[in-house]
C-alpha cells in the first residue's frame, strides 16, 4: 500500500505520533508527513523536525487547509 501523504495527530491512544513517525523513517519510508496538532511548544515542533516530519501544523482550520492543499498539489518527482 502507497500513501501520498500521512496527516496525523501526535497524542494517539496506542502509538503516539512521534513513535509512528519514527518507526516510519526507521523503515525508509519517505511519504510526506505532517503533524495536525494541539502541541504548539517549540520542544514539540522541535521533536518532530528532529524525527524528519514534513509540516507541524497547529490546529486551527485555517492553517490546517492551506496546509493540505499545498501538500497535495506537491511535486514529488523533485524528490
Amino acid at each position: 500500500n502507497y500513501f501520498d501523504l500521512i496527516i496525523s495527530d501526535i497524542m494517539m491512544p496506542v502509538m503516539d505520533g512521534y513513535e509512528m513517525l519514527k518507526e516510519l523513517r526507521d523503515n525508509n519510508e519517505n511519504v510526506p508527513v505532517l503533524f495536525l496538532t494541539a502541541k504548539s511548544t517549540f520542544e514539540d515542533k522541535s521533536k518532530g523536525f528532529d524525527l524528519g516530519i514534513d509540516d507541524y501544523i497547529i490546529k486551527t482550520a485555517e492553517s490546517f487547509l492551506t496546509s493540505a492543499v499545498f501538500w497535495l498539489h506537491h511535486d514529488y518527482s523533485l524528490m
